[in-house]
């Protein structure tokens, strides 16, 4: 049971029972360097431009949306539904309206 429960909870990635959407904001992965082929001190550039329009006053870390996924796929989310959690400190409320 508790298998398919997490299942249930984690289908938010692709759109399942629970209507759940799931987005992050900045955060610096080996992608940055592997597949967008930026040096360490382009990445560490970077960084120190966004953080700054960031309300967090800093990009998010794998951390961060690893434990927004655990939330989500603990019982302390089982009443949520139909929402999109953004984990991005803060960075969709200041960009909202610019386009």
């Amino acid at each position: 049971m508790e298998n398919q429960i997490f299942k249930e909870r984690i289908a938010l990635v692709t759109g399942g029972t629970t209507g759940i959407g799931f987005g992050a904001g900045v955060v610096p992965t080996e992608g940055y360097s592997v597949e967008q082929k930026l040096s360490e001190q382009e990445i560490a550039d970077y960084v120190e431009r966004v953080s700054k329009g960031i309300p967090a006053g800093r990009v998010g870390t794998a951390q961060d949306i690893g434990d927004a996924l655990v939330l989500l796929a603990s019982d302390a989310s089982s009443y949520i539904r139909g929402v999109d959690l953004i984990v991005d400190g803060g960075m969709t409320r200041v960009y909202e309206g610019k386009n």
